[in-house]
């Protein structure tokens, strides 16, 4: 009987020892700098992991940079948290929809999905986002609420009226009238002055998405839009700046403020300018005149060894192509630095968890626009298919 009990004792100290084995190290840091609140002391993070216990897991700012962190070594599989000061005297407080959020029942946390040891890239207390630039007084690091339906999807509208924010440090519309869905179930976006001041647009798809198909339809004179304005589709992860560089791959109209550029349809794989420039990462479609202008379709099939673009008059698959290009895994790796923060060398970057679509019109270096006048796209369609 002895030796049957130290046998068992033995077996479940081995599967103790494979099931602790299974446990990795992830780095939460939470940046603080601009946070306008009251007082505290202590910043803990809370979870699925600690049973939400309130002060079981304080944070640190060694070098009192406002930014806080803690290492904590966690099993593999989907875990909520959120960020609390002084225990649970303050907690952060989403509205749902978020790209890094998940609701369950009334609550609504922060997730992440634990695939193997990682540091997070820091993020604003009660956002999904970095601290870029620091909120005017009163104002919600990330005010992104306001919802619409398009394209069988629910989407958030980014909204940024008293502060600018990236990209080009711009004023964010949710203006019913500068972005809204038609009776035909087409979404208009615009670039508009109200105010005084000039506002650009942006959609996120709170889906998370990775590698697939993504399929958009523009109506629009693209080729007419003033030289400073700038279209984007593309993937976003705000959570993986140091892993995957975002995972962001892209298409873009745009002429950077050069309104001598006839070639205006760019496919693009980030890093492309961030600590330097590798042009080997971007493509600009030799195009003929009046090739964009209209109804257009454009495509990007994203996997890990390959990236394809495609882009055709009036919709995908059609007769009359744009646009093509590839970028395969026989390019170098690249690094991406924003800030403090430099990702891992990347050549094809991988989706993370909180990966999703955007759509945003705005203008290269901020408004107004270099004509002076209000623009408008149509997003016909969009589609996204899983691999």
């Amino acid at each position: 009987m002895k030796h049957l009990n130290k046998s068992i004792l033995t077996l479940i100290c081995l599967l103790s020892f494979g099931l602790s084995a299974q446990n990795v190290p992830i780095t939460f840091r939470v940046d603080l700098s601009n946070y306008s609140g009251s007082s505290f002391n202590t910043v803990h993070l809370n979870g699925t992991f600690n049973s939400w216990c309130g002060s079981c897991n304080p944070m640190s700012d060694a070098n009192g940079d406002g930014i806080w962190e803690t290492t904590l070594s966690l099993p593999m599989g989907l875990i909520e948290y959120k960020f609390t000061l002084d225990g649970w005297a303050v907690q952060e407080q989403f509205s749902g929809g978020e790209s890094c959020t998940k609701t369950t029942s009334s609550f609504t946390n922060r997730e992440f999905q634990v695939t193997g040891q990682a540091i997070l890239d820091p993020v604003c207390f009660n956002s999904c986002s970095s601290c870029t630039l620091a909120p005017s007084a009163n104002e919600s690091t990330c005010n992104c609420n306001q919802r619409l339906y398009f394209a069988g999807r629910n989407w958030t509208i980014k909204e940024y009226e008293n502060i600018t924010w990236g990209p080009g440090g711009n004023y964010f519309s949710a203006h019913e009238d500068d972005v809204f869905v038609d009776e035909k179930g087409f979404l208009h976006m615009r670039l508009a002055q109200r105010n005084g001041k000039w506002y650009s647009t942006e959609v996120i798809s709170p889906d998370t998405m990775g590698y697939g198909i993504y399929t958009f339809v523009i109506e629009g004179d693209l080729e007419s839009l003033p030289a400073n304005s700038v279209v984007g589709l593309f993937t976003w992860d705000d959570n993986n700046l140091a892993t995957q560089a975002n995972s962001e791959v892209d298409i873009e109209i745009a002429r950077w403020g050069d309104p001598s550029v006839s070639d205006v349809l760019l496919y693009s794989v980030q890093p492309v300018w961030f600590g330097g420039y590798y042009p080997e990462r971007t493509n600009v479609v030799n195009h003929a005149p009046g090739d964009l202008n209209g109804i257009t379709a454009h495509r990007m099939i994203w996997t890990d060894t390959l990236i394809t673009w495609e882009s055709w008059e009036r919709r995908a698959d059609g007769n009359n192509q744009i646009g093509y290009w590839t970028f395969d895994l026989n390019n170098p790796p690249r690094v991406k630095v924003e800030g403090s923060v430099t990702s891992n060398p990347i050549i094809i970057p991988a989706p993370g968890n909180s990966t999703h679509a955007r759509i945003n019109f705005w203008m290269f270096n901020g408004g107004p626009t270099s004509d002076n006048q209000e623009h408008e796209i149509i997003i016909r369609n969009f589609s996204y298919e899983r691999f």
